[in-house]
């Protein structure tokens, strides 16, 4: 995946930042090692948000099947990589309903994602990340 022999691979990249054993499974297309997210990696020849739009409600949709937390790591070719992952983790009230959605989602350099794995505990068995039932909170 690396285009470019001397690049560090996108799971070093990753595991350096989160300080979880991340690796790349032999498609290269999915990290593995971070629990509770799914993790797809993708490169575009171009910046093209349908395309991104398109291949996010793909990672969505594999990740609820799991029952994890989706986030799509990817790279415009010349650029620098980035992550994209669900508003919904960083909310109070979450709907994994709308986590296929593209509009419902944050954009962020990786070290910035990998910040925020860093703190969302993963998910239950119910689907919830961490979350606080409103009425036992508001008590």
């Amino acid at each position: 995946m690396n285009g470019n022999s001397s690049e560090p691979s996108i799971a070093a990249i990753v595991g350096n930042l989160i300080a979880w054993p991340v690796r790349q499974l032999h498609d290269e297309q999915r990290l593995v090692g971070v629990p509770g997210w799914r993790i797809a990696v993708r490169r575009f020849d171009v910046r093209d948000r349908a395309a991104l739009a398109e291949t996010w409600r793909a990672v969505a949709e594999a990740a609820e099947s799991g029952r994890e937390a989706p986030a799509l790591v990817f790279r415009v070719d010349g650029g620098e990589w980035r992550a994209i992952w669900p508003a919904a983790l960083q909310l109070f009230e979450q709907r994994r309903r709308v986590w296929a959605q593209y509009e419902w989602t944050i954009e962020a350099a990786l070290p910035v994602w990998a910040a925020v794995t860093r703190h969302i505990e993963p998910l239950d068995e119910a689907g919830d990340a961490g979350m606080v039932d409103a009425e036992e909170w508001l008590q």
